[in-house]
């Protein structure tokens, strides 16, 4: 969060100092671009079932996103985005009497289709955005005994491996979120968003929400 916090500041002081260049008329109609995307996601506390609970700690995480400009000011994205974030679960027993702590990680990736609005036809410009997308998890909470599979590969020969399965699923997500667009130059641009995702999951924990900070670094192509 430090390290997004002060990209926001240095970005509000080079458009500050260029306050020229930041109103002049934005380029973007029928360019592509690809993007870097570096998210701060936030850590939350969930609650479940018979007071079985689970808290997440913020992290970093990361992605690549492809997009399309309509125009000046509508535009969509497809991405790619992962994050490993720790948590603490509070597993409770069916007549509740007891409980116990178990300390994991949850990884999630995240495959998306998103629609971005610029608010004006400038090089720096708000914007909002909204999308859909399939969302991969896993608790790393063994359910199951762990198996051995033995198999022959064309490079290594004959070899065997130990698998340990895992509580994981895949829901469907969608977000919303708000920020702001610099286009630094007819190359080069830079994006800063907050955003909110929430997982459609049918499990105890109704519709899991993750809060993240973006920062984007791309460049456009025709």
């Amino acid at each position: 969060m430090k390290t997004l916090s002060t990209t926001f500041a240095l970005l509000a002081a080079l458009t500050a100092s260029s306050g020229v260049q930041a109103l002049q008329p934005s380029d973007r109609t029928n360019n592509w671009e690809a993007t870097l995307i570096i998210s701060d996601v936030q850590g939350d506390s969930y609650a479940g079932y018979n007071g079985s609970s689970a808290k997440t700690l913020g992290d970093e995480g990361f992605g690549f996103g492809i997009g399309y400009n309509v125009d000046e000011n509508l535009s969509f994205t497809g991405y790619i985005n992962w994050a490993d974030l720790k948590y603490d679960a509070v597993i409770k027993r069916e007549d509740g009497n007891d409980e116990f702590i178990n300390m994991g990680t949850l990884d999630i990736r995240t495959f998306g289709f998103n629609g971005t609005y610029n608010l004006m036809r400038k090089s720096f410009t708000p914007f909002v955005t909204g999308g859909l997308g399939i969302t991969y998890y896993d608790t790393n909470i063994v359910n199951s005994p762990p198996y051995t599979t033995c198999w022959y590969d064309p490079w290594y020969g004959y070899f065997c491996d130990t698998v340990v399965p895992t509580k994981d699923g895949t829901d469907f997500s969608y977000n919303v979120g708000a920020g702001l667009r610099w286009d630094v130059n007819d190359k080069f641009f830079m994006k800063l968003a907050a955003n909110q995702m929430w997982l459609d999951s049918d499990g105890q924990v109704d519709s899991p929400a993750f809060l993240s900070y973006t920062l984007e670094l791309g460049t456009k192509f025709y």
